[in-house]
């Protein structure tokens, strides 16, 4: 007899109900948008500083811009 390969037992899924105390999607929704726009106004407060200090954008805040686009893209499902 073999085993079932590890990834069977992770993925499993769980029954919630809607309403229940086990289901946690209404808190998870709230902590990624407070964190999402925490990090919004950090992105955005880090290029107003640096567009007046130095009036560049450099390619590191593109990069960064670019990680915020992905994450509101990932996000987006929880709307």
């Amino acid at each position: 007899m073999t085993a079932p390969p590890f990834f069977a037992y992770a993925h499993r899924l769980i029954p919630r109900e809607p309403g229940s105390k086990d289901n946690l999607g209404p808190f998870v929704n709230v902590v990624t948008w407070i964190l999402l726009i925490t990090s919004a106004l950090a992105v955005l407060t880090r290029l107003i500083t640096k567009r007046a200090l130095r009036r560049t954008i450099d390619i590191d805040d593109v990069f960064v811009i670019a990680a915020l686009v992905g994450i509101l893209f990932a996000s987006y499902p929880s709307l």
